[in-house]
């Protein structure tokens, strides 16, 4: 793997991955709370009741992700610049 790339990806699956996977038994909690206290309109309209993610989720995952990516992109930019300016 191209080393410029391994710590970005390492970062992305340590932060992302878990959050997708907590905001989807986020939602599907929702939808079992809603089952347990009657809410039967997943039945009445054929359709589950729970979405996997929210725009509004889905919109501070990408912010969050694309902090990320600039943070480990200025400090690849950063050290570069250490590297190549002489002493």
């Amino acid at each position: 793997m191209n080393q410029q790339f391994g710590p970005l990806l390492y970062t992305i699956s340590i932060w992302a991955l878990p959050a997708i996977i907590a905001i989807t038994f986020h939602e599907a909690a929702h939808g079992f709370a809603a089952r347990m206290l009657g809410d039967r309109l997943d039945r009445l309209v054929r359709e589950q009741a729970t979405k996997p993610i929210h725009a509004r989720a889905a919109r501070d995952l990408t912010n969050a992700m694309l902090d990320i990516i600039e943070h480990q992109i200025d400090r690849k930019l950063k050290s570069r610049e250490l590297l190549e300016t002489p002493a």
